[in-house]
């Protein structure tokens, strides 16, 4: 099977709730992969297929190393989802859409 994944959607045939809802939905289809693919994040494929079997034997993991900070807790979303939450909080928000304003956002989510 393939999936087509460059069809545009039309949104001007949608109602706002059905596209709230796959606003959000893209958003926790994008944390969920951050989530399973943290533990394997600039491993190959060749390297995931030989290590895991399948999800759960990732998911299995307690801790993964990482490069800077030691261990990495798997379960754990990243630095991937927390800007994507910046981004769409940005976009929801009455405030100016520029650089400044969003770069802000992620200067106030940044936790070291």
């Amino acid at each position: 099977m393939r999936w087509n994944c460059c069809r545009l959607l039309d949104l001007t045939t949608l109602s706002p709730k059905q596209v709230q809802d796959k606003f959000s939905g893209a958003l926790l289809g994008g944390m969920i992969g951050d989530v399973i693919g943290a533990a394997v994040e600039a491993e190959s494929p060749g390297y995931i297929r030989k290590t895991f079997k399948n999800l759960d034997e990732i998911l299995a993991l307690k801790f993964v190393p990482e490069l800077l900070s030691g261990e990495w807790e798997v379960g754990r979303f990243t630095d991937d989802t927390q800007m994507s939450i910046c981004v769409a909080e940005w976009l929801a928000s009455n405030a100016t859409l520029d650089g400044k304003s969003l770069l802000e956002r992620f200067c106030r989510a940044y936790e070291p």
